[in-house]
């Protein structure tokens, strides 16, 4: 028997457990309660820094490993969409 999955389970089964570890990340908000105004600034900055992390040590090297045409659009295009939802927003 072989213990293969298919590329959609993968996707299927990371998405999964990413919206888990979601909630779970959660959970601290429901413990702070009133006083989570005091700590949104701390909160939303961790979440930046573990943002550009990923940034800077997956994707950023992958522009240069692979064909970088497709890669850099995708980052350029992705940019662009949260610069103009940032300024609609707003």
């Amino acid at each position: 028997m072989s213990l293969a999955w298919s590329p959609a389970l993968a996707g299927s089964l990371g998405s999964l457990l990413a919206g888990l570890a979601t909630g779970l990340g959660a959970l601290p908000i429901l413990g702070i309660g009133r006083s989570a105004h005091r700590y949104q600034g701390m909160m939303l900055g961790f979440a930046a820094g573990a943002k550009v992390s990923v940034i800077m040590s997956q994707i950023v090297p992958d522009l240069d490993r692979r064909s970088a045409g497709p890669s850099q659009l995708a980052l350029i295009l992705g940019l662009c969409l949260m610069m103009v939802l940032d300024i609609a927003l707003a």
